[in-house]
């Protein structure tokens, strides 16, 4: 889970990590953890509402749409500046890499979708000035 040590997790964390992770010797160390915390019955229930609440957060969280704020963001700067028009490998990237990581598949659909029609948009206002400097015969 996110590069963490073991010690370092939630408790909701590591019921997560001892629920669905596929690795038995994470799982191991999970349970181990989660013994030596010793919660009480009332903190394992809480713990049992707020593991629910997690998951459905994670649920939905899957689903979120980009806002119009980070829309217009990947469709304007569909690439950065820092490596050229077709380097992409600072702000878009970053993006795409929380959205991964953190579960936005929707998301991470739309920034692709996005960033492709700004591309699409800068290809067509760059060969319209090229057209109308043609146009109206002005040399640089």
């Amino acid at each position: 889970m996110l590069d963490k040590k073991i010690y370092r997790y939630t408790p909701v964390e590591l019921l997560d990590t001892i629920r669905n992770s596929k690795d038995t010797n994470l799982v191991e160390q999970a349970k181990a953890e989660l013994a030596k915390r010793a919660l009480s019955e009332a903190e394992l229930q809480k713990l049992e509402i707020e593991y629910t609440q997690y998951k459905d957060f994670q649920a939905k969280r899957k689903d979120e749409p980009l806002t119009r704020e980070e829309w217009l963001t990947l469709f304007f700067i569909p690439y950065s500046s820092s490596g050229g028009p077709f380097n992409n490998k600072e702000f878009a990237k970053e993006e795409a890499e929380r959205y991964e990581k953190y579960g936005y598949e929707t998301k991470k659909k739309q920034a692709a979708e996005a960033q492709l029609w700004g591309t699409i948009f800068w290809i067509v206002v760059v060969l319209v000035i090229a057209v109308l400097f043609k146009y109206f015969n002005i040399r640089i």
